[in-house]
């Protein structure tokens, strides 16, 4: 008995329903011994592109230099909006093809000039696209013991903001 318990019986569903010009639905199961959880995603919108959006700083004081040179490879990684979960996020990028990161990497140093006589860092840019999703989290309790199913429903809305492969150097100023 103590075997069956802790062998966990995981079960996936996935299925892709369209709504609209531009929405799709993907509606993934997963099961165990102890209940089920359904994700029911859904595109609110199309994707939107948002070109040169800061990523971080490449350096870490502000200075007065005359210029930055740089060679390290840089990666823009995907971001999502809100309190989501991994398991979501996950599923959000399997389930839509999104695109984890982008690495640059230079085979030559780049060298910028910089305007010495104001504080200035170097920034790492990408342009990176925006897609807006909703997810409806349901998950049923299994039955046990003649006692009855509970179901909890959890809304969610977030944007995936989605990196493409045009990254840029700039010199920020203070």
């Amino acid at each position: 008995m103590k075997k069956l318990i802790g062998f966990i019986l995981i079960v996936s569903l996935i299925v892709i329903t369209t709504t609209g010009a531009f929405a799709h639905t993907v509606t993934t199961t997963k099961s165990d011994i102890i209940g089920t959880y359904t994700y029911e995603m859904t595109d609110t919108s199309s994707k939107v592109l948002h070109s040169q959006q800061f990523v971080r700083y490449l350096t870490e004081s502000w200075a007065y230099a005359s210029s930055y040179t740089w060679s390290k490879a840089n990666i823009a990684t995907i971001g999502f909006t809100g309190n989501i979960s991994d398991t979501i996020k996950g599923l959000l990028k399997s389930s839509f093809s999104l695109t984890g990161s982008y690495t640059t990497s230079y085979t030559v140093a780049i060298t910028l000039p910089a305007n010495s006589s104001t504080y200035s860092k170097l920034g790492f840019y990408s342009d990176f696209y925006w897609q807006d999703f909703s997810v409806k989290v349901t998950y049923s309790t299994a039955p046990y013991h003649n006692a009855p199913v509970q179901t909890t429903v959890s809304n969610y809305s977030t944007t995936a903001k989605e990196p493409t492969r045009n990254t840029y150097l700039k010199v920020v100023y203070l």
